[in-house]
């Protein structure tokens, strides 16, 4: 340090200011001490470093410092007092509420998502998809608002802390200090090894950062819904009068009957795999089949076809021609335009057990019409009636007798079942000779149609999902149809099978009636010596019976109303009005739509990462509005300080990790090392080193 002989030659910048020559003067941030030089002598050579540098001193000076040049640097600035200056403080609690209230828009996004839960999100300017759109934005959004908040509450705790009275740990500021961020939070713990509540709970409070943000996003969700509505629907009833059994009838079915079932006969192809007729009407699935099905499958321990307990069958989706018991099915009105819509259609159709199938001994039909005619053997019928089809066919059906013609169907009365034989000749010169029993199966089939912009099933495509037989018709199955009406009813419903095709066996052709047991594909159109002249006889008693009741039933079903089974169903109230022979049934429809989702589990995740944002918010203000000492922590500047660290032992090899483990005990206070001085001085001190320490005081003066 360079030495003066004379002190009355020293440099002006070497002149100390000393407390008797200062003078207050007040500034725009804080009330100064501006200090007034003197020209009192100058100390002892080594007397400015000395008194600089005492603990005690009004300035931070030390004379002995130079710069390059060699020249002592001017004096320090002059001591300050310390005011709280409210308008500043009060701005930045104002600008810390606001801050906390964005964490509030969060839990508002949150319940206005839950509030939309279950709204249609089909328009794109819905409020539903809004939502959507704007928590899009929410993992990006929320990180960074979460540690800047996050971040500067444990920094002012911090702060706070070490200016008590009680001062902090080196452990606690470490701690608080090292979790900044999250990366950090993690790593601080592990490298203090403080495994202690504090820690965890710095852990804890980080990890609602990736969480909040995820639930900002997660929590809603645009998801199909199928939201049910009810829906009056109407069909025919299936079982009722064949309405062509009076004389003049006869001659009109031959246009108004027979014409669909041909068409339909030549589309059987088409049929085979649907679910609906050529007009689009809803055909119910044989129930025999799928109980054969599932008795089978019962004993091989399989599960398809299965029924339930209340007696349902599910319908298979790959089906054949086989599984149902008509060509031609029944037409529902008033579906809904849109959605998908579930309904139970009553119904019933003729079936068919033909317990005799065999070639017939004989060289031409047996006569039924003759005195030696064979008796019906059932106790109810005494005579027949036939119909041909060309030399290829013969039908003849028992006719009740006189006494017994009266007898009405009723849940209390029964019959024996009706007779129906089938005589054919295909194939060589032997004859098929088949004796049916006709009954009648009542069944309740659950359909599900799509959308029709007609109102009707011929606009919409509709299955047959379950089936089962009805809970509801109390009638003995021996009781068919064909009982309903007029005696000639049956005579004249096989009369019109067997008139189907009066032309067909002209040029040598086959009759289509008959090919159609054995190849149904093909029926019409085929010839004799072709290969499909198949004997009737040939074929299984199961196929035989499906596929003459599927003739039977197709002349049967559209004989109750041609124009309605064609597709003319006149589904107005007017002219359903007091119609016996309509149904009205109730459907569920189910729209798909667009909905909005709320996750209720990553909702109460988002309110609660965004409580802990807004009470950290609101406490990190609160706690920088309390706090007076200047904000230099995280700073290198704070060893500039006159800091008072007595007593601390330890390695200058050591880490800064090292130094914070080997000392997190260690209290450290941050205030006036020097209250017992009229200027006081703001520096670190630990406690419990024997000198005197108090809290900072608000206009009191420190250098």
């Amino acid at each position: 340090m360079q030495k003066y002989a004379n002190p009355e030659v020293r440099p002006e910048y070497a002149k100390v200011p000393t407390r008797e020559n200062l003078v207050m003067h007040p500034t725009d941030e804080y009330s100064d001490t501006q200090a007034t030089e003197s020209t009192s002598p100058m100390p002892e050579p080594g007397g400015v470093a000395t008194a600089a540098a005492s603990v005690g001193s009004e300035a931070y000076y030390t004379g002995e410092s130079k710069d390059n040049a060699g020249a002592v640097p001017p004096p320090p600035p002059p001591p300050r007092r310390l005011e709280r200056q409210w308008a500043k403080r009060l701005a930045w609690l104002f600008a810390d509420i606001c801050i906390a209230t964005l964490a509030l828009l969060f839990i508002v996004f949150g319940f206005l998502v839950n509030k939309y839960n279950g709204s249609p999100a089909t328009d794109p300017n819905s409020a539903g998809r809004t939502l959507y759109r704007v928590s899009q934005f929410g993992p990006t959004i929320f990180p960074v608002f979460f540690a800047a908040v996050v971040g500067s509450c444990f920094k002012s705790i911090a702060a706070y802390s070490i200016q008590t009275r009680r001062g902090a740990t080196v452990g606690l500021l470490e701690q608080c200090l090292g979790s900044q961020s999250m990366s950090r939070a993690v790593t601080t713990q592990f490298k203090l090894r403080a495994l202690n509540p504090l820690g965890i709970l710095i852990v804890l409070v980080w990890a609602l950062s990736p969480l909040g943000s995820q639930a900002s996003l997660r929590i809603i969700s645009i998801v199909p819904s199928y939201p049910t509505t009810s829906a009056d629907l109407v069909s025919l009833t299936s079982f009722q009068e064949y309405e062509y059994g009076y004389a003049e009838g006869v001659s009109e079915a031959v246009t108004s009957v027979a014409n669909p079932v041909i068409a339909s006969i030549m589309a059987s192809a088409l049929l085979g795999n649907r679910n609906q007729d050529l007009w689009g009407n809803v055909r119910m699935p044989a129930i025999e089949a799928l109980e054969s099905n599932s008795n089978s499958n019962s004993n091989s321990n399989s599960n398809s076809n299965s029924n339930s307990s209340d007696g349902w069958f599910s319908v298979p989706q790959t089906t054949s021609n086989l599984t149902y018991p008509s060509l031609v099915g029944m037409p529902v009105g008033r579906l809904p335009a849109s959605g998908n819509t579930s309904f139970v259609l009553p119904g019933a159709y003729l079936s068919l057990s033909c317990p005799v199938l065999q070639p017939l001994n004989g060289t031409s039909f047996t006569n039924y019409s003759g005195s030696d005619a064979p008796d019906p053997g059932n106790g109810v019928d005494c005579t027949w009636v036939t119909a041909t089809g060309g030399s290829q066919l013969q039908l003849a059906v028992s006719i009740a007798c006189p006494a017994n013609a009266g007898l009405a169907i009723s849940d209390n009365s029964t019959r024996r079942a009706r007779k129906l034989v089938w005589e054919s000749l295909l194939g060589g010169d032997t004859y098929t000779h088949a004796e049916c029993d006709l009954t009648t199966t009542h069944i309740d089939t659950n359909i599900t149609c799509t959308g029709s912009d007609s109102g009707s099933a011929a606009g919409s495509t509709c299955r047959a999902t379950h089936v089962r037989r009805s809970v509801s018709v109390k009638t003995d199955r021996n009781w068919t149809v064909l009982d309903t009406g007029d005696i000639a009813d049956a005579s004249s419903v096989i009369k019109l099978i067997g008139g189907l095709f009066p032309n067909a066996q002209l040029s040598g052709g086959l009759q289509p009636v008959v090919v159609y047991m054995a190849h149904p594909y093909n029926a019409v159109g085929a010839i004799v010596y072709g290969p499909y002249d198949t004997p009737t006889y040939a074929l299984s008693p199961s196929v035989f019976e499906t596929r003459l009741a599927q003739l039977v039933n197709a002349v049967l079903y559209v004989g109750i109303r041609p124009t309605a089974i064609t597709g003319t169903f006149n589904t107005t109230a007017a002219a359903l009005q007091d119609d016996p022979g309509v149904i009205n049934m109730t459907g569920t429809t189910a729209v798909l739509q667009d909905v909005v989702h709320c996750d209720k589990a990553w909702l109460g995740v988002l309110v609660a990462a965004s409580l802990l944002v807004f009470f950290m918010a609101v406490a990190g203000g609160l706690l920088r509005l309390l706090s007076l000492a200047p904000d230099i922590f995280e700073s290198i500047a704070i060893t500039f300080l006159r800091n008072q660290m007595d007593g601390i032992h330890g390695s200058s090899t050591w880490s800064a990790s090292a130094w914070a483990h080997d000392q997190k005990r260690t209290k450290l206070f941050f205030g006036d090392v020097e209250p017992a001085a009229d200027v006081g001085c703001i520096a670190l001190s630990n406690l419990g080193n024997g000198r005197p320490v108090a809290p900072v005081r608000a206009g009191r003066a420190y250098m």
